[in-house]
């Protein structure tokens, strides 16, 4: 599975598109897909951490169960054993990223 973050900010606005991708082999009876969501966050006042830790940790840990919900409803409604995508720790997932 690849997750891939971005963030961009407009005004008071912070717009976040989480991509989620699954089955990137070769093997033809691997389940294979492509989410792509874009949340748009209104900043309501300061916050303490950069919009790129909030957009990778605060609105990815947000926007992703609702992807998980999905990939399971998708499956169920096509006959197949329920896809139920692992859980992430977006904080952990920031702090490797940002250490490599």
């Amino acid at each position: 599975m690849n997750i891939d973050i971005n963030t961009s900010s407009r005004e008071q606005f912070l717009d976040i598109k989480l991509t989620v991708k699954t089955g990137e082999s070769d093997d033809i009876d691997a389940f294979h897909a492509k989410i792509i969501v874009i949340a748009i966050f209104e900043r309501k006042k300061e916050a303490t951490f950069s919009d790129e830790e909030f957009g990778r940790i605060n609105a990815a840990a947000i926007i992703y169960p609702y992807i998980r919900q999905h990939i399971r409803g998708l499956s169920l409604d096509a006959g197949l054993n329920p896809i139920i995508l692992p859980l992430v720790n977006f904080q952990k997932l920031y702090e490797y990223n940002t250490a490599n």
